[in-house]
């Protein structure tokens, strides 16, 4: 159970949260702490070349990597 406020009742309430979320927010890991990493601290340089969205994600993805090993 999580509190959240209530605008009818203008107080916090308790409110059941589905077992779903729960097991997702427990076997989050891997991908999604990295898809989540990697947005936070995005590159942002901007190009016309082609191929500058490759290089970019590449820099963005070893960073991230490095810093969730290190």
């Amino acid at each position: 159970m999580i509190f959240r406020y209530s605008g009818i009742h203008k107080r916090k309430i308790y409110v059941l949260q589905p077992s779903l979320i729960k097991e997702y927010n427990n076997g989050m890991g891997g991908v999604d702490l990295f898809d989540q990493f990697r947005g936070r601290y995005r590159i942002n340089i901007r190009s016309r070349k082609w191929y500058w969205p490759i290089v970019r994600f590449c820099i963005n993805a070893s960073i991230t990597n490095a810093w969730l090993l290190f």
